[in-house]
């Protein structure tokens, strides 16, 4: 299979934006960005355990992501259950978005946080040495680019 004809575009574009990123540090970060994070996590948690509840469709899941086994890296949000760190990012994000009263923005029509939130959980609990400010600056560099795309979204 040939790779599109812009595929060498879009890899520099990529590395360009990851290399971005990476040299983003806590300290440069807007305190409005970071404030907003913060009410975000607390938001995102919130319908984590609404979402975590017996009869919520992420609670018929969870057999089976325990039955699979693995490494107990990552907490389960509302369960006594740790499952390797994807396993748990699935879960988390399934309960965040259970009810749908996660964070919006409105212009961007995206729900940034219930995503960034299950993987960056997932990712600080299973690399040992992660602080909480190494996941508030990912999880704000990561809203900030999925609100990003989807204001650049037309159509």
């Amino acid at each position: 299979m040939a790779a599109p004809p812009n595929a060498a575009a879009a890899s520099a574009l990529t590395a360009l934006l990851a290399g971005h990123l990476a040299q983003m540090r806590y300290e440069d970060l807007p305190a409005a960005a970071l404030a907003a994070t913060r009410r975000s996590i607390m938001d995102t948690v919130g319908v984590m355990l609404a979402g975590s509840g017996p009869a919520a469709s992420p609670a018929k899941m969870l057999p089976v992501l325990a039955q699979w086994g693995g490494a107990p890296q990552a907490t389960v949000v509302g369960h006594p259950l740790r499952l390797p760190a994807p396993h748990a990012a699935y879960i988390n994000g399934a309960m965040a978005h259970q009810y749908d009263f996660d964070d919006t923005h409105d212009a961007a029509v995206a729900h940034p946080t219930a995503n960034s939130l299950a993987a960056g959980l997932a990712v600080a609990e299973a690399t040992p040495g992660t602080t909480g400010r190494d996941l508030l600056r990912a999880l704000t560099l990561a809203n900030d680019l999925v609100c990003r795309f989807g204001l650049a979204i037309r159509g």
